[in-house]
């Protein structure tokens, strides 16, 4: 079991698989409920023809917008809590437009992390912070790209990278493979594990044969 890319939504999150998805109902912790209705077609988001028809890299939260990310690719949609919203016009564009260092996220990302003022991007064994608001590149903080040993998540988990990851208030869930990690933490900063963790990918509980690799 695996997962492509998750995307907060106020009390709803998001979570993608190849062409389909899933939404829950839930709160800062715990899995919460899978609504009805899903797993549901990623076409349901009504994206420009050619991007992210059989699936995308990674998905951002940034309030009234969110990024979605697929290989050298990025859409903006305008949305609420709920629903696809409406991709803002000039999407697709280039994912250099984010204007992160030489070398990193070039050809696309695995995963990305709203964090209130901050935002995060993850490729392979690497990671950039951005200081931002809700729309635009932002500016990359000193000292990055930095190793995502950074994080310090329990040996074995996420070394040479991550699937996907999820704000989630006062919590961050990391996702790799069949495995995840939830994270106390404020806007910045590692945090720190969780007791319990990693976890099996089981525990949300999602319809069957939706993230089966």
């Amino acid at each position: 079991m695996s997962i492509d890319a998750a995307l907060f939504s106020g009390s709803r999150c998001y979570f993608f698989k190849g062409n389909q998805y899933v939404r829950l109902s839930r709160g800062d912790t715990g899995p919460g409920t899978v609504d009805p209705g899903y797993p549901a077609h990623i076409s349901n988001w009504g994206w420009p023809a050619g991007f992210g028809a059989n699936g995308i890299d990674a998905a951002l939260y940034s309030g009234s917008r969110c990024y979605f990310f697929k290989g050298n690719q990025y859409v903006r949609v305008s949305r609420g809590d709920t629903g696809p919203g409406t991709v803002d016009p000039g999407y697709p564009a280039h994912i250099s437009n984010w204007g992160w260092p030489a070398g990193f996220g070039a050809n696309g990302i695995d995963a990305a992390l709203y964090s209130g003022s901050r935002c995060y991007f993850f490729k392979g064994n690497q990671y950039v912070r951005i200081s931002r608001g809700d729309t635009g590149p932002g500016t990359v903080d000193p000292g990055y790209p930095a190793h995502i040993s950074n994080w310090g998540w329990p040996a074995g988990f996420g070394a040479n990278g991550i699937d996907a990851a999820l704000y989630s208030g006062s919590r961050c869930y990391f996702f790799k493979g069949n495995q995840y990690v939830r994270i106390s933490r404020g806007d910045t900063g590692p945090g720190t594990v969780d007791p319990g963790y990693p976890a099996h990918i089981s525990n949300w509980g999602w319809p069957a044969g939706f993230g089966s690799s």
